[in-house]
């Protein structure tokens, strides 16, 4: 008996320990729920709580004192312009005692320039007429527009001032040269023909003719001659007395004499024999070697140290008139190239005009005798671009005493000479080369 009442004493001892044990447990573990947990999550999870637990109080927001912007604004300082002080060196004794000995140099007078002189400016003169017409301008590269009846001229920097030319599209000659101001006309206008013969001259002032304009025929003659007054023209031309005509004519064939008795040709005496190997296709060979090309239309090639002649002649001699046409080329590589026609009545070097091209010389020729009077005949400037071949066509007139040579539209004209009373020989005419020659055509013998 004693024995149960003991095991049940100590049960329930056991049994109090233990729900003390748990009752500590759990308020522990609540204390640290309601440590950790938010009183929102909780509330939500047990509402009955929500008049347990008061709401946390608000912790009052830091407000930020604004600290006011000053601006301070400086007064400006007045500033004093002070003068400015030049120092000059003074040259010590021995600077100045060289000064002393150095000759002083006189003032270089200015160029003066083409377009601020063009009343000076002579374009009969070939030299400045060629430099002028190189610089100028082409007219299809103005602006060219009509105002009021005067022709206005501009580029691309404005209204246009200096020299502008007019080219013929046919034979790329000028056609009309003259001087612009300011974009109008302004100062000496020459127009020419297609045969580069004068045809009219006159002067411009701010876009009208100014002054006495003349026209000229075709032989040099001057045809007309009219005054301009502010663009307009004077009811009645300037008739010119017939016989100043006449000494004007005079005056100008014995100029035309002088100078050719001032350039007589030289002479270079006769060439040695040459050698015809172009089986037999000329009448005489002279100072060099005629072959036959390669190339089927310059067929024949002409060779030599010096000068050089291969000549045909004429079944009738031409007294009246003759035109020859041909084509001819270099084939040396060296700087001496050249080649000509050369024509006459008499079948000596000597004796014979040549007409051809320098091309060492970039430049047109026709000129008398040997080759010792080049400059003694005419010259032309030679085309850029046409430096391989060139087509000749030579026009002697025989009863107006001239001969022309049309080298790939460049003219040119030359006085024949007084023994020359007739053609019967031409052919091909080297100097120091090579080059080759089409057949000649005899285009027209009387």
């Amino acid at each position: 008996m004693l024995e149960s009442n003991a095991s049940e004493m100590k049960l329930l001892r056991y049994i109090k320990v233990l729900s003390g044990t748990i009752g500590a447990v759990g308020m522990v573990g609540s204390l640290v729920v309601f440590a950790l947990v938010p009183r929102a999550s909780i509330v939500d999870y047990f509402p009955v709580l929500q008049d347990i637990f008061p709401p946390p109080e608000e912790k009052p927001k830091m407000v930020e004192a604004k600290v006011p912007v000053v601006t301070v604004v400086k007064k400006p300082e007045a500033v004093v312009a002070l003068p400015e002080t030049i120092t000059e060196s003074v040259p010590s004794e021995y600077e100045q005692f060289l000064a002393r000995d150095k000759p002083e140099k006189p003032p270089e007078a200015p160029e003066l320039a083409v377009e601020e002189a063009d009343e000076e400016v002579d374009l009969d003169d070939p030299g400045v007429l060629e430099k002028i017409a190189e610089k100028a301008t082409d007219l299809t590269q103005l602006r060219l527009r009509w105002n009021r009846g005067v022709e206005t001229a501009s580029d691309q920097g404005g209204r246009f001032t200096g020299w502008a030319k007019r080219i013929n599209s046919k034979n790329g000659q000028v056609e009309e040269l003259g001087h612009f101001a300011d974009g109008l006309r302004d100062g000496l206008w020459v127009q020419w023909s297609k045969n580069s013969q004068k045809q009219m001259q006159g002067h411009y002032k701010n876009g009208r003719q100014e002054g006495v304009w003349t026209q000229w025929k075709s032989n040099g003659v001057i045809a007309k001659e009219y005054t301009y007054v502010n663009g307009k023209k004077g009811r009645d031309k300037i008739e010119l007395d017939q016989d100043a005509r006449r000494l004007r004519w005079r005056e100008m064939l014995e100029e035309r004499e002088r100078l050719r008795e001032e350039r007589k040709p030289m002479k270079s005496g006769l060439l040695p024999e040459g050698k015809d190997e172009s089986g037999g296709a000329y009448a005489l060979v002279k100072g060099g070697t005629i072959t036959e090309h390669k190339d089927s239309a310059l067929s024949h090639a002409l060779t030599s140290e010096g000068e050089a002649i291969a000549l045909h002649e004429l079944p009738e001699p031409a007294s009246r008139k003759l035109v020859l046409k041909t084509s001819y080329k270099s084939l040396a590589q060296g700087k001496i190239k050249n080649a000509a026609i050369a024509f006459g009545d008499i079948p000596k070097n000597d004796a014979l005009l040549k007409a051809g091209t320098a091309i060492g010389m970039n430049a047109h020729v026709l000129f008398p005798g040997s080759w010792e009077n080049v400059s003694a005949g005419v010259q032309r400037a030679m085309r850029p671009n046409n430096i391989s071949s060139f087509d000749i066509t030579l026009a002697v007139d025989l009863a107006k005493r001239s001969v022309t040579a049309t080298i790939n539209d460049r003219s040119l004209t030359f006085p024949l000479p007084e023994d020359i009373k007739r053609i019967r020989y031409f052919g091909p005419y080297v100097k120091a080369t090579s080059s080759a020659f089409a057949p000649i055509e005899i285009v027209e013998a009387k």
